[in-house]
Parts: C-alpha cells; sequence; structure tokens
C-alpha cells in the first residue's frame, strides 16, 4: 500500500552529489502515504540538491508528522525543515529544525517549493536563503514555504528570523497560483545579500500575485541601508503585483 506509519529516524543525512535527501524519505510518490512519523537527524547536501528534514520530495500525503533538525544545502539547493519540494498534501504536521539554503537557493521553514496542499502545519526554526552577507548573491526565503504556487491553509510560522533577499514572515514568494488563507506569522524578516530581481521583504510575504486572505504578520522587517538594488519593504507584504489579492 505504500505506507509509512508510526516511523522514526535520527539518521544524519549527508548528500555531495545532485539528488533527494530526506531525514527520513528521499522521495515519496503519488501513491505514498506517511503518517505519525518522524525524523530527528541534521540533512546535509551540497548545491543543486534538494533536502528535506523529513522528505526530499513528496508527491503523495504526509499526515501527523515532524521533523526536529536542521537542514542544510548549498549553492542554489532547495532546503525545507520538514519537506524540500512538496506537489503533494501536508496535513498536521511540523518542523522545528533551523533551515539554510546557498546563494541563489530556496529556503523554507516547513517547505522550500509547494505547489501543493498545506494545512494546519507550522514551522519554528530560523530561515536563511544564503547566509546574512552583505553584496552576495541572495535567494528566496519563507519562516514556512520558500516558493509557493499551491494552497497553504490554516498554518503559521512562528521564527526567530528570516533572512533572504526575497524573504516572507510565512511565504518568499507567492505566485499567482499561490493561495494563503487562515495563516499568520510571528518572527523578524531581513534582507541577506544583494537585493535582486526587484525583491522584496514582508512580514507575511515577501512577494505576492496570488491570494491573501484572512491572514496577519507580526514582527520587524528591516532593510539594511548597505544593500545596494531595488527593493519593497512591508509589514504585511514587501511588494504585491498586479493580480495580486489581499482580503
Amino acid at each position: 500500500s505504500n505506507a509509512i506509519a508510526d516511523s522514526h529516524s535520527s539518521m544524519t543525512i549527508k548528500l555531495s552529489l545532485s539528488g533527494k535527501a530526506g531525514g527520513l524519505v528521499g522521495e515519496n510518490l503519488a501513491t505514498g502515504k506517511i503518517e505519525r512519523s518522524n525524523a530527528s537527524g541534521n540533512v546535509t547536501v551540497g548545491g543543486n540538491t534538494i533536502a528535506g528534514g523529513l522528505v526530499a520530495s513528496n508527491e503523495g500525503s504526509i499526515k501527523d508528522a515532524y521533523a526536529s533538525g536542521t537542514v542544510t544545502s548549498g549553492t542554489a539547493g532547495q532546503s525545507g525543515g520538514l519537506v524540500s519540494v512538496n506537489s503533494g498534501n501536508i496535513q498536521n504536521a511540523y518542523a522545528t529544525g533551523a533551515v539554510t539554503a546557498g546563494y541563489s537557493g530556496e529556503a523554507g521553514g516547513l517547505v522550500a517549493n509547494n505547489a501543493g496542499t498545506i494545512a494546519g502545519s507550522s514551522a519554528t526554526g530560523e530561515v536563511k536563503a544564503n547566509s546574512k552577507f552583505i553584496f552576495t548573491i541572495g535567494g528566496t526565503a519563507g519562516g514556512l514555504v520558500g516558493i509557493n504556487s499551491g494552497s497553504i491553509i490554516d498554518s503559521f510560522a512562528k521564527t526567530g528570523t528570516v533572512y533572504g533577499s526575497t524573504a516572507g514572515g510565512l511565504v518568499g514568494n507567492n505566485l499567482s497560483t499561490g493561495v494563503l488563507a487562515n495563516t499568520s506569522a510571528q518572527g523578524k524578516v531581513e534582507i541577506s545579500g544583494n537585493i535582486l530581481n526587484d525583491g522584496g521583504l514582508g512580514g507575511l510575504v515577501g512577494i505576492n500575485a496570488g491570494e491573501i486572505h484572512k491572514s496577519s504578520a507580526q514582527g520587524d522587517v528591516s532593510r539594511a541601508v548597505t544593500v545596494t538594488g531595488t527593493g519593497h519593504v512591508g509589514g504585511l507584504v514587501g511588494k504585491n503585483l498586479s493580480g495580486g489579492v489581499i482580503s
């Protein structure tokens, strides 16, 4: 039945070559189910690689699960506290570990890149896309999700700080198909590296082209005066693009 239930891993995972690395599972396919499971080991990978605290790539369903290890990827990597790349369903899940992606990478406290559905879930770890340096190419970071083109419902992020060139307390970049409903973020959002490609910093969302409903943010949003480039800073949304809906 392709199901994993009541399982745990505390193994440290390291992958230097490109690929998929997860604290419990590397890839969960569309027919796969993971329930009541968790991982506590740290996951560390190189550049152009996806890394998740529990699962690297999820196309199936994850329910009642959590991850507590740190997740780190190199240049252009994708790091998620629970899942790196999600096109499936995540329900009642959380992640607590610190998440870091290298230059031009994507980092999310729960998911790096979401095209699926996330419901009733949360993240509490610090998130960095690129480290906290000036004049280097940053990435996209979100307290819960780095880049979202799916749905995030009844979920929150309560992080120490989110660092990125495009960064949001909940979502770094909410694309045109992305929907946020009944979500919240609490934590500090700061610039990391040079603001490239007209980036944005927001307490909830850095850049929004999708829909945001009944959502809130609490925390400081700051852009260092020494940073060059064009950027937009907002308490809720850094930059709301044409077609972006906030209600």
